[in-house]
């Protein structure tokens, strides 16, 4: 049995508001070293149509020197689908993608969004508006994941760890992400990351075999 270290949080999110840091336990780390957790108990996984789904496949990211071919390929909606079942059976996912676009920010806004309208397309007013409240996102397909891989739009600079989930006043999705920046940030190092975020800047995730939902795990030839 998994110790019980990671909680679930459904909270109100709000752009505006001061005070949205959760609390949590201190000891998110922890379960790899007092469970004595072995990396068998560990997959990686990734989306990309360049690779037979539910097979392992090779990423082809510069950092991966060590042309590591054991990753899990699945179709974008399973990542969601993941994600969300690891956080409801109380483990914790490993992300690993892309935090060096313009919307995302751990210092001033706390939050990492993928706006519906490119930053090409918007007007000089558009720019120079402070986001304040929910806004239109980009519709994630397997086909804006894979033209974002194949140029570099989104590639492997970072790995946090995402710990909870969230919504905001109008119910859209945030996943409530712990980074390694420090804590003198917006909120105390974690970062929400919207549903779009997550699944259009994930390269891959790690997450326990036992956190996959029963028929991905079956697909995926896990026991």
């Amino acid at each position: 049995m998994h110790s019980p270290y990671f909680v679930k949080l459904f909270s109100s999110l709000a752009f505006a508001a001061p005070a949205m840091a959760p609390i949590l336990t201190d000891a998110l780390m922890s379960l790899f070293y007092k469970d004595n957790i072995g990396r068998d108990d560990y997959i990686e996984i990734t989306s990309v149509t360049h690779a037979p789904f539910y097979q392992k496949c090779y990423l082809a990211l510069p950092d991966n020197w060590s042309y590591n071919e054991q990753y899990y390929n699945v179709p974008v909606e399973d990542l969601e689908k993941i994600v969300d079942h690891a956080i409801e059976k109380g483990y914790s996912v490993v992300w690993g993608g892309d935090v060096s676009n313009r919307d995302f920010s751990t210092s001033k806004t706390g939050y990492g969004i993928v706006p519906l309208k490119d930053w090409e397309d918007q007007t000089e007013e558009e720019r120079k508006a402070k986001i304040t409240e929910p806004v239109p996102e980009k519709t994630v397909t397997q086909e804006l994941r894979q033209a974002w891989f194949d140029n570099y739009t989104s590639t492997d600079d970072h790995g946090m760890h995402i710990v909870g989930i969230a919504q905001d006043e109008k119910n859209n999705k945030y996943y409530l992400t712990k980074n390694s920046y420090g804590t003198d940030r917006k909120f105390d190092g974690y970062v929400y990351l919207s549903k779009p975020y997550v699944m259009l800047y994930m390269t891959a995730m790690m997450v326990n075999k036992n956190a996959l939902p029963k028929d991905i795990k079956k697909k995926l030839g896990q026991r």
